[in-house]
């Protein structure tokens, strides 16, 4: 099974993360973004998540400087839900009838990739807090979290709606699965194998 991500123009980064194009340019000017490929701006899912959490600190007057960092840790997450939560998020690629069977396998079992597509190590988070220095702290208990932790100031972020407005936003999925090459999808015979057959193949 081979992943791709989706690529997004500038246009399109803009009406999925709210972050224009001007401050794209201006972000991108100052070291926030990633340098254009092929002389224009590409984006993949993770960077618009990434930004789409940047827009949102910005707007509590969190500066790019220190929102890129809490960015960083919260992009994997939110790709992750949007994943998990949207079936459009995802296209399966190939043979209709391969793709058919993966696409259920997914569902089936779907959190173990979905980690891997989403490049996600550990434990899958639903929100995460911003403290006043850009520290990112995730949790799934967020209530917990405020009781223990004795923070003056914070911002909370919920990753799964983030996700969501991802998935809802994009006009084409985020991620690409190929499933030709995909080893653990065999084709089926009909019936017994014939006289001197070595059975199905993978």
């Amino acid at each position: 099974m081979i992943v791709r991500d989706a690529k997004f123009s500038s246009a399109e980064c803009e009406a999925i993360s709210g972050v224009s194009q001007e401050l794209q340019r201006n972000w991108r000017r100052r070291g926030y973004l990633g340098l254009k490929a092929g002389g224009r701006a590409e984006y993949t899912p993770h960077d618009l998540a990434a930004l789409r959490v940047m827009k949102l600190l910005s707007e509590l007057m969190v500066g790019p400087a220190l929102s890129a960092r809490a960015a960083a840790t919260a992009a994997p997450h939110i790709v992750w839900h949007a994943l998990v939560n949207s079936p459009t998020a995802w296209q399966i690629s190939g043979d209709r009838r391969r793709a058919a069977v993966l696409r259920k396998r997914l569902e089936l079992v779907g959190h173990q990739h979905f980690d891997e597509m989403a490049r996600l190590t550990g434990e899958q988070f639903r929100f995460c807090v911003v403290l006043a220095d850009a520290t990112a702290l995730l949790t799934n208990d967020p209530g917990q979290l405020f009781m223990s932790g004795g923070y003056e100031a914070s911002q909370l972020l919920d990753l799964e709606n983030i996700g969501g407005r991802l998935s809802a936003k994009a006009k084409h999925p985020l991620m690409l699965v190929d499933a030709s090459d995909d080893p653990e999808i065999h084709h089926k015979r009909k019936g017994p194998p014939k006289s001197g057959s070595q059975g199905a193949l993978p």
